[in-house]
């Protein structure tokens, strides 16, 4: 009675199902499905907005300064808000996809930086996002 690969995905298949439970906020996913442009800028094009189940898990930041481009900086310092976010695993999401969440108070606007690869053993899908303007 040993593991076998048959009695691991079956297990995995459960955890799977009861990590739905913790999918208690919404969120809307736009997947980009191209670009145009608009007066020489290239602009993304997304698809419909899909909305899903997720929770987001973390929100954390970081500074960083550019003091090389202190003359043609707008600003020399920036903040990052980084948030993880676990979405219904055999979601199909690229890096660049944008995601919308509103947390009560205002909307807040993300982009998907870091998207972990699906695997059959995978009991939960976390990826990586950054707020943007």
């Amino acid at each position: 009675m040993g593991l076998t690969k048959e009695r691991l995905l079956a297990q995995v298949q459960q955890i799977r199902s009861e990590a739905a439970i913790f999918l208690s906020d919404t969120i809307t996913l736009l997947r980009v499905t191209g670009d145009t442009v608009v007066n020489g800028e290239s602009v993304p094009v997304y698809a419909s907005p899909e909305v899903l189940d997720c929770r987001i898990i973390n929100r954390s930041g970081d500074n960083r300064s550019s003091i090389a481009a202190q003359f043609r900086a707008v600003k020399q310092s920036f903040y990052d808000t980084n948030y993880r976010i676990q979405l219904p695993f055999g979601t199909q999401i690229k890096i660049g996809d944008r995601l919308v969440y509103n947390d009560g108070v205002e909307e807040i606007k993300l982009e998907a930086v870091f998207i972990p690869i699906q695997h059959d053993l995978m009991g939960a899908f976390v990826i990586g996002a950054e707020k943007v303007a």
